[in-house]
């Protein structure tokens, strides 16, 4: 509707521009003296201007008319577009996906402090029970079990450094997708055993 109603317009607008050319070539007669011609068609094409006028303004108006609705569709779309997406994406989404975070969170770090506590029981035990360990200082104990060692105060998987480590992970991450989006390398995997087993550096330890 809005092309058809400028086309309209433009007929319009070159309409009036080529009566206004044909007066001033009219007045151009008269004002050289060639009146008795010019003079009777002249008056004709003022006549004739008026109208043109009118039809152009009829033209500006429906063209008007027809780009306030186009603007009134274009807004009931966006209303439309907004409340389709933002349903979607509302609080009751983002309560689900935060209340699984927070419970996959603590997890880890249930996991993470349970592992911690295992390692210095089992490493006080190999202490007290006279089993070969590699280190041995106060409460700092390094033993190892089928080929893994485990280090009490050094194993960085209790649950406060597993916690930071997903913040780290996920730095890491946004990085990545930086680096990758400009043609560079990915950032190399966080020096920790736990993102080196899952980038695929290091075998899995065996539990303590």
């Amino acid at each position: 509707m809005t092309t058809t109603a400028q086309e309209e317009l433009s007929a319009a607008r070159a309409e009036a521009q080529e009566l206004q050319d044909h007066i001033d070539r009219l007045e151009a007669q008269v004002r050289e003296g060639d009146e008795r011609e010019a003079a009777e068609e002249l008056g004709r094409a003022f006549g004739l201007r008026r109208l043109v006028q009118l039809r152009q303004e009829a033209a500006e108006r429906k063209v008007a008319r027809a780009q306030a609705e186009e603007a009134g569709r274009r807004r009931l779309a966006a209303v439309a577009g907004a409340e389709a997406d933002l349903t979607q994406l509302g609080i009751d989404r983002l309560a689900v996906a935060f209340t699984q975070a927070v419970e996959a969170l603590e997890q880890l770090a249930r996991l993470g402090d349970t592992r911690q506590d295992a390692i210095e029981r089992h490493g006080r035990a190999f202490v007290d029970l006279g089993l070969p360990i590699r280190h041995h200082d106060g409460g700092w104990i390094v033993f190892e079990v089928n080929g893994t060692v485990y280090d009490t105060h050094q194993d960085h998987c209790d649950g406060a450094r597993l916690l930071r480590l997903v913040q780290e992970e996920l730095e890491r991450r946004k990085a990545m997708s930086r680096r990758l989006d400009l043609g560079f390398a990915p950032p190399e995997p966080l020096p920790h055993p736990v993102t080196q087993y899952i980038d695929g550096t290091t075998e899995s330890p065996t539990a303590a």
